[in-house]
């Protein structure tokens, strides 16, 4: 089939023969196909282009590729969270089915299958996908019920289907490029987000006379927080949120101080509520900026 002729496929066979889910892609027409015998080779098939479409087996190394998926969605491997993650299993048990889709997959195929049925639901994809929702541990397409999602849309956004782009729309791939990259800053600027929102959270656990977990082991979870945001938001740490992130971790950090916040938990709170303000202000400033630019460039004659 013509249309599918410019989509980016990456499989995931251990065996690299001439495997059902082979012979489904080559019959849709997909010719740029790469293929993987381990979940590293997958992470490197993904590194420098923008991939549309992955499918991998999951029985072979289950663990490895759970993680590497939430790698993917988390955009620590590849160049696009968004692409469609097709998981071939026979293991279809509910604990599976949960693993697989806690980790961002869209869909999940039970061995051994016809080939009518992958090719089915890969051209099902070409027509619509689950708007994405993100949080410290999540990142991936919704999974609550459709019509739930209808009735409350907060916290979901519509990310790029750049398989639908290709092969309805037909899409520029420099376009496509630009679109993921755009939803890509969005995807960022969420989990920075959210991860101070969990900062907040995990504080206020510390003065409750019942916490649910013991403080010290809410304190290790905070400092590792507090590397995972100051890694997320890199350069882009500004001096004032630089200095909070720097003041909690180093109260964390030294057993002294853990022993005087055990005494004031509500320090800690004070600490992550002004941590997260300031994610918010910095992430209005920039928005603001964009808008100024772009107002700007508009209104110029010469632009």
């Amino acid at each position: 089939m013509k249309q599918y002729s410019t989509v980016n496929a990456v499989l995931h066979d251990p065996d690299n023969g001439a495997s059902p889910a082979a012979i489904v892609l080559q019959s849709l027409g997909v010719r740029s196909l790469r293929r993987a015998r381990t979940p590293e080779a997958l992470g490197e098939c993904c590194a420098d282009r923008l991939i549309d479409l992955v499918i991998f087996d999951h029985d072979a190394a289950p663990n490895n590729l759970v993680v590497w998926l939430r790698r993917l969605r988390t955009k620590r491997v590849g160049t696009n969270p968004f692409a469609i993650v097709i998981a071939l299993a026979s293991d279809t048990s509910p604990q599976t089915i949960r693993q697989l889709i806690n980790a961002g997959v869209d869909h999940v195929v039970r061995k051994p299958f016809p080939t009518e049925t992958l090719a089915a639901t890969i051209q099902a994809y070409t027509q619509s996908r689950k708007p994405f929702s993100t949080s410290c541990t999540y990142v991936g397409p919704t999974r609550r019920a459709a019509s739930r999602d209808l009735a409350d849309a907060r916290g979901l956004t519509h990310v790029p289907n750049t398989l639908r782009a290709k092969v309805v729309e037909e899409m520029d791939e420099g376009d496509l490029v630009r679109r993921v990259n755009q939803a890509s800053a969005w995807l960022e600027d969420s989990l920075i987000e959210a991860h101070a929102a969990r900062l907040v959270r995990l504080a206020g656990t510390l003065t409750r006379p019942d916490p649910a977990q013991a403080p010290e082991e809410t304190l290790d979870e905070i400092a590792t927080l507090v590397m995972e945001l100051r890694r997320r938001i890199g350069q882009a740490l500004s001096p004032q949120l630089d200095n909070l992130l720097g003041l909690l971790s180093s109260f964390i950090g030294r057993r002294d101080d853990r022993d005087a916040l055990a005494r004031d938990p509500r320090l800690v709170e004070k600490l992550t509520q002004a941590i997260e303000r300031a994610v918010r202000v910095e992430k209005d400033s920039i928005e603001l900026m964009g808008e100024i630019v772009h107002t700007i460039v508009s209104s110029d004659p010469c632009a």
